[in-house]
């Protein structure tokens, strides 16, 4: 049900991931040692809250633990996080069930349904093959969210909040004209490039 609300624990960093975005993180305080730790014995998943005074709806990330590729002697540790969604904060505590780290309650927000335009798609597919993401086959674009193209388009946290507040309509102008913007960067690029070796 999407006004349900649910109970976890927090890690608030400055960052907002949308879904299907990847990152690093490395774990050095003991609090967080802590949660890594629990994160290990049961469910992966916990929430990042966004902290920022444009973020006037309290919008975060709902992530879960990829992989831990590093552990250090003195407990510190290198993970790989993903994001599986973004939600409102409802209640945050410093305190949360006797733990070092923080938790609360967040109500997740809906990812859109609609489907994306060819026109948009196709487009997306033109960025692919002039940028270095081209292994995503054209067949696996059908399927995807707005959400989840957006996460390819390397938006800063801001941007991301903006993105995420948009209805669905200015969300795909929105990509559009990212996608047009970091094509003409790429062909740039690439023409300077040529030009290099045709000197």
């Amino acid at each position: 049900m999407k006004d349900q609300l649910i109970e976890l624990p927090f890690f608030p960093l400055s960052i907002i991931l949308l879904p299907g975005e990847e990152v690093p993180l490395h774990i050095f305080e003991p609090r967080y040692q802590q949660l890594l730790n629990d994160l290990k014995q049961g469910d992966t998943q916990f929430g990042i809250p966004y902290f920022s005074k444009s973020n006037t709806k309290q919008i975060g990330t709902l992530v879960k633990l990829v992989d831990i590729t590093k552990r250090y002697g003195d407990g510190r540790a290198d993970i790989i996080i993903e994001g599986c969604g973004n939600f409102q904060l409802m209640e945050f505590h410093q305190v949360w069930n006797k733990k070092q780290y923080g938790g609360g309650k967040i109500k997740p927000t809906e990812r859109s349904n609609n489907e994306l335009p060819f026109e948009l798609i196709e487009r997306f597919w033109n960025f692919l093959k002039l940028s270095t993401l081209d292994d995503i086959e054209l067949y696996d674009l059908r399927g995807k969210k707005i959400e989840e193209l957006a996460s390819t388009l390397t938006l800063s946290s801001e941007e991301k909040l903006a993105f995420l507040n948009f209805p669905h309509r200015t969300k795909i102008k929105f990509v559009e004209n990212r996608l047009q913007y970091l094509s003409i960067l790429f062909e740039q690029e690439n023409n300077t490039e040529n030009n290099f070796y045709l000197n």
